[in-house]
């Protein structure tokens, strides 16, 4: 069985890091557009263009990747990640919550 997720897009939060050396990381959300269905086909605007929305992703990387993000990009680049989808889970007021991120092994700079 593969977990392996492939993304293309642009960074869509400020670029944050955790930790130090190889044991650091960094952080960021992440938007993908898709185009909007109806029976499988484009769902076009006024205007002709085939209309979208974004989804949104929690993005972790880490080692000498995260130096490589954390130090060259910023806000609104373009990227292609792949990696592999984790689910955890955190306590906020008294409440548990999941939480589901990419944990990237791949980045390329577009």
């Amino acid at each position: 069985m593969s977990n392996t997720v492939h993304l293309t897009g642009r960074i869509g939060s400020d670029i944050g890091t955790f930790g130090n050396g190889n044991n650091g990381g960094c952080y960021f959300r992440f938007v993908t557009s898709k185009t909007k269905l109806v029976d499988n086909k484009p769902v076009k605007d006024a205007n002709g263009y085939n209309e979208t929305y974004d989804q949104w992703h929690n993005i972790k990387v880490f080692g000498g990747l995260a130096k490589a993000v954390a130090n060259h990009k910023k806000k609104g680049e373009r990227l292609y990640i792949r990696g592999e989808l984790r689910y955890s889970t955190y306590e906020k007021g008294g409440d548990t919550h999941e939480k589901a991120e990419i944990v990237a092994d791949e980045v390329e700079f577009l």
